[in-house]
């Protein structure tokens, strides 16, 4: 069985179809634990009209501790041989979790996950492609430190969803509570407690992109959250995977420069505190010469973050030319 574990907060528009895309899966041994971590719009309570309809759905309410804590709270209720977490505004293509699990399985290995999608709009057809779901070269094993090298340098996705993974080897693996962007930290912690994954380059996983989302959480204490959350993973880093310090630090500056570049695309009131906060940035998480000259870092990020270093506003005028 798989437990799919869905935190619910305010997305009274959106947790009807998220549901409804688990209970599609081609995969029915399932049970859906819906955490519905204190919601003030009707999200609660259309968690407990499904849960009347399906006997596969388990709904617990909890007074709105955050996302860490919700998804800590289905891995301690948790049943299934297989976990899989999912985010309460996104979607799956039917046979998600048949292809993860039975891929798995075949393999022998401790987790799968799959390439996502964005999803832009309430009516566009998300799935609309035919994969070829036997094509062997869409699917390719990793060790844990080769697939964590590809999270630090972007060519895959920072998610705890869009995968599979046992239960078993999540035992001592939880969510750090208390801080957002949760999952940077915790694909550290989970990658040390698997043997292998394996990575399937077909998109059955659709990320939602809410519209004015983004604009809303590029705040000073949204960056602080930000910093926190790579900090913490640096010291699992240094803990579990200690040959990729240089790229997490890497990593951690390549996405404050990303949540720059998102502030300062709009009108700002507090841009004073903000700039503080990139220069404290700055002074406390340098790069030495050494790690900026490092092979393993890939050349465009080196150069953007060699001119942060001198002035993030120049870095994020050539980036977003190099991205036209």
């Amino acid at each position: 069985m798989i437990s799919v574990i869905i935190p619910v907060y305010n997305i009274e528009p959106y947790i009807s179809d998220c549901v409804h895309s688990v209970l599609s899966q081609t995969e029915t041994d399932l049970e859906i634990l819906l955490i519905d971590d204190g919601s003030r719009d009707r999200s609660g309570q259309i968690c407990d009209e499904l849960a009347l309809k399906d006997s596969r759905i388990r709904v617990i309410h909890t007074p709105g501790r955050g996302i860490s804590c919700a998804r800590n709270t289905g891995l301690e209720e948790a049943q299934g041989e297989w976990i899989s977490f999912v985010d309460g505004d996104d979607l799956l293509h039917p046979r998600m979790m048949e292809r993860l699990v039975f891929l798995a399985e075949e393999k022998g290995v401790s987790g799968a996950r799959c390439a996502y999608r964005h999803i832009y709009s309430d009516t566009e057809n998300v799935f609309e492609n035919t994969y070829s779901f036997e094509d062997t070269e869409a699917a390719k094993l990793y060790r844990p430190e080769e697939y964590l090298k590809k999270m630090l340098d972007g060519t895959v996705m920072y998610s705890a969803c869009n995968a599979v993974y046992r239960k078993e080897c999540l035992k001592d693996c939880r969510f750090d509570e208390g801080t957002k962007y949760e999952d940077v930290p915790f694909t550290v912690k989970l990658l040390h407690s698997i043997d292998s994954i394996l990575y399937i380059d077909i998109p059955l996983y659709g990320y939602r992109q809410r519209g004015g989302s983004i604009t809303k959480t590029m705040t000073p204490d949204n960056l602080e959250h930000l910093i926190r959350a790579y900090v913490l993973q640096l010291q699992y880093i240094k803990d579990f995977f200690p040959g990729l310090q240089t790229s997490a630090r890497a990593a951690m500056w390549a996405a404050v420069l990303n949540h720059y570049i998102a502030y300062t695309s709009g009108k700002r009131e507090d841009r004073k505190q903000y700039e503080d906060r990139i220069r404290d940035f700055s002074r406390k998480h340098r790069l030495t010469v050494r790690e900026l000259t490092h092979p393993g870092i890939p050349l465009r990020r080196r150069v953007a973050i060699g001119l942060a270093e001198i002035s993030f506003k120049a870095a994020a005028i050539v980036k977003k030319r190099l991205m036209r």
